[in-house]
C-alpha cells in the first residue's frame, strides 16, 4: 500500500527584476534619486533564461554533488547528489523564455515525496543569491527569483506534472497492445531519419540566424521566436503521424482501468489540492486551480505543448522517439506491463498538507483501482466540461452529471473514494501509517470544506490565496490583485513563505530532516544508486569522468567504451 514508485516534475516560472540607472546611479542599491529628479530611469541589461539556468546550476554545482544529464536536442539538464534533477525547459514559441524544471527523485509514500520537493525548493532558494552575484558580474545587475506556480499573467500554463508506476495492461490487452506495438516500430525508426533531416535544417536555421545577427537584419525577439515557431512545426509535423497511432493504442488499450475508474477523482481532486488563480480582468473569475482552465483533453495525442491534458503519456512518447538520441532501451521498456503514468491536471503546491494529499490520495486510489475495487466508481457524462464547472465553483455547490447516478458536486465525488479508501485501509493485512494518516487527513479536509473553508487557510492553497487576495487587496484593481495572486508562489520570499515563517501555515516536516534529503536519496528507488555515483564523482578524473546520466541507467567513460549502469537493477546492487 502506497509503496509504488512515484516522483513530481515542477516547473518554475524565472522572475530576474533589473536595476534602472538614472543619470548614473543604479535604483536598487541605495542611489541617492534626488541628484538627478528629473531625469528617465534607463533599464539595464536583462540575461535570457538559459543563461539564468545555467547561472543556477554552476550555483547548485557549489551546494551539492552533481553530475552531467544527457543532452537531447539541446536540453540541458543536471543531476544532483540526492538523485533528482533540475533541466532548462525551453518553450519552443519562445527560445529565450524558457523555465527552470526540477524532478524530484523516486520516492515511495507521500511522506518521502513531500520530504524531497521540499529539499529541492531549499536547494533552488539557497541557489539563487549565488546565481544572481554571478549574474552581477558578468553585467546583469538586479534581483532574481523563482515562482512555483502554474499559471502567468497572461494565461499560459505550465507546472506541476506527477509521475506514478501503474500497470499499462494485462491478459490479452498487453498482448494486443504488444503487437501493435511492435508494428509501429518501423514507422517510428522513419520518423527518426525524418527528424535528422529537420535537426539538419536546425543546424542551418541556426547559422542564419548567426549571420543575421551580425549584420543586424532583425531584432533578437523576433528571429528566435520566427525560428521557435518554425522549428515547432517542423518537429510536430515530422511526428505527428506515428505519435497519434501510439495515442490511439493507449486509448484502446492502454491504463483503461485506471483511467475509467479514477477520472471522476481527478476532476473533483481540486477542493483539497488546487491552487487557486484569479483569472481574468473582466469577470475577475476565481478558479480552485491554477491548470483547469488550459485543460483540453483527457488523454495526450500529439507533442504539441499546448495540448493539456488529465492523463499524459507524453513521456512514452519520447520513448517511441528514443532512437533519434541512439538511444534502444527506453524503446524496449515500452514493451513493459507496468509503466510510468503522468497526471498532467496537477498543481503546484505551496501548502504541505495539500501537497501531502495530493500524493498520498492519488496513491490510495491507483491502489484501490489496481485491486479491483473501483468497479463501480462514478463516470461522468461530460468529464471536460465537469472539470472546468467544479473548479470554477469556490462556494463547492456546483453538481455535475454522472452516468446512472444523481448530480454530484466535487466533495459527493471525493466522498465516494474517501469511503472507498476507508474500507480499504481498515480491512488491508498490512496498513502504513502514512496511509492511515491520509484517510484521516482527507475526512478531516472535506469536513471543513462542508462546513466553513476559510478554517483551512494554511493548510489548502486556494482557500488560502483567495483569502490573502481578499484581506490584502479588497476592491483594488484586478492587476494589483493578479500581483499577490503570483506572487503567493515565489520561493523564499514570496507570501505564502512569509506566512509559513510567520507560523500562519501548517507544517509537516522539519527542516532537519529536509536539510538531509538535500545529499541522501531514497534508498529503496533507483535514486540510490544514481545519487552514489554523483557522489563518487567528485574523486574521480580523466577519461572515467566522462559521464552521462540518465533516469534509468549511467554511462561512465563514454557511450561506446564506456560502463553501463543499469538503474532498473538497483535492487541487486
Amino acid at each position: 500500500m502506497l509503496e509504488r514508485l512515484v516522483g513530481l516534475e515542477t516547473e518554475y516560472a524565472i522572475r530576474f527584476s533589473p536595476d534602472t540607472e538614472t543619470d548614473g546611479h543604479r535604483i536598487g542599491e541605495g542611489a541617492p534619486l534626488d541628484r538627478a529628479p528629473n531625469a528617465t530611469p534607463t533599464p539595464m541589461p536583462t540575461p535570457g533564461h538559459e543563461l539564468i539556468y545555467q547561472a543556477i546550476t554552476r550555483a547548485l554545482a557549489r551546494l551539492v554533488a552533481t553530475g552531467p544529464g544527457e543532452r537531447r536536442w539541446g536540453r540541458q539538464q543536471v543531476f544532483v547528489e540526492n538523485g533528482g534533477a533540475f533541466y532548462y525547459e525551453m518553450l519552443p514559441n519562445a527560445v529565450d523564455e524558457g523555465l527552470v524544471e526540477g524532478s524530484t527523485p523516486e520516492c515511495r509514500g507521500p511522506s518521502e515525496v513531500l520530504l524531497y520537493q521540499l529539499a529541492q525548493e531549499e536547494l533552488l532558494i539557497d541557489a539563487l543569491p549565488i546565481a544572481e552575484e554571478e549574474l552581477r558580474k558578468a553585467g546583469f545587475n538586479g534581483s532574481l527569483g523563482l515562482l512555483k506556480n502554474c499559471r502567468d499573467a497572461e494565461g499560459h500554463t505550465y507546472g506541476a506534472q506527477e509521475n506514478y508506476e501503474v500497470s499499462l495492461a494485462a491478459g490479452w490487452r498487453l498482448v494486443l497492445y504488444r503487437v501493435v506495438l511492435a508494428s509501429l516500430l518501423p514507422f517510428a525508426l522513419a520518423t527518426t531519419a525524418l527528424l535528422w533531416i529537420c535537426a539538419v535544417i536546425i543546424v542551418v536555421a541556426l547559422s542564419a540566424l548567426g549571420l543575421a545577427s551580425l549584420l543586424g537584419l532583425a531584432p533578437r525577439a523576433h528571429r528566435s521566436r520566427a525560428l521557435g515557431h518554425a522549428l515547432t512545426f517542423i518537429e510536430y509535423s515530422a511526428s505527428a503521424p506515428v505519435l497519434a497511432a501510439y495515442g490511439t493504442l493507449i486509448r484502446g488499450l492502454g491504463f483503461r482501468a485506471i483511467r475509467r475508474q479514477t477520472l471522476a477523482f481527478f476532476v473533483s481532486r481540486p477542493v483539497i489540492t488546487g491552487a487557486g488563480s484569479l483569472l481574468d480582468a473582466h469577470a475577475a473569475t476565481f478558479s480552485l486551480s491554477e491548470k483547469a482552465s488550459g485543460i483540453n483533453g483527457l488523454l495526450r495525442y500529439t507533442a504539441n505543448p499546448g495540448s493539456h491534458v488529465v492523463f499524459d503519456i507524453g513521456n512514452l512518447m519520447k520513448s517511441l522517439l528514443s532512437p533519434v538520441m541512439f538511444r534502444l532501451r527506453p524503446l524496449v521498456r515500452l514493451f513493459r506491463p507496468r509503466q510510468r503514468l503522468q497526471i498532467g491536471f496537477s498543481d503546484s503546491n505551496m501548502c504541505q498538507t495539500a501537497a501531502y494529499l495530493k500524493v498520498g490520495t492519488t496513491l490510495l486510489v491507483l491502489d484501490m483501482a489496481e485491486a479491483g475495487l473501483l468497479a463501480d466508481a462514478p463516470v461522468l457524462e461530460h468529464p471536460l466540461d465537469a472539470l472546468h464547472g467544479l473548479t470554477l465553483d469556490p462556494g463547492l455547490k456546483v453538481q455535475v452529471a454522472v452516468r446512472g447516478r444523481p448530480p454530484m458536486s466535487a466533495l459527493a465525488l471525493q466522498r465516494y473514494y474517501l469511503e472507498k479508501a476507508k474500507d480499504f485501509v481498515r480491512t488491508a493485512p498490512a496498513v502504513s501509517i502514512d496511509a492511515r494518516e491520509v484517510v484521516r487527513l482527507w475526512a478531516q479536509m472535506l469536513e471543513q470544506l462542508a462546513v466553513d473553508p476559510e478554517t483551512l487557510v494554511g493548510k489548502v492553497d486556494w482557500v488560502t490565496k483567495r483569502r490573502l487576495i481578499a484581506q490584502a487587496a479588497g476592491d483594488a484593481s484586478y492587476e494589483t490583485r493578479k500581483k499577490i495572486d503570483l506572487r503567493y508562489h515565489e520561493l523564499g520570499s514570496g507570501y505564502h513563505a512569509q506566512m509559513e515563517r510567520a507560523g500562519f501555515t501548517t507544517v509537516l516536516l522539519d527542516r532537519h530532516r529536509v536539510d538531509e534529503a538535500r545529499t541522501r536519496a531514497p534508498q529503496e528507488t533507483p535514486a540510490r544508486i544514481r545519487s552514489q555515483i554523483i557522489q563518487d564523482l567528485r574523486k574521480v578524473e580523466g577519461p572515467e569522468a566522462r559521464v552521462a546520466i540518465t533516469w534509468d541507467s549511467v554511462t561512465i567513460g563514454g557511450r561506446i567504451t564506456g560502463k553501463l549502469i543499469r538503474l532498473d537493477d538497483y535492487r541487486g546492487l
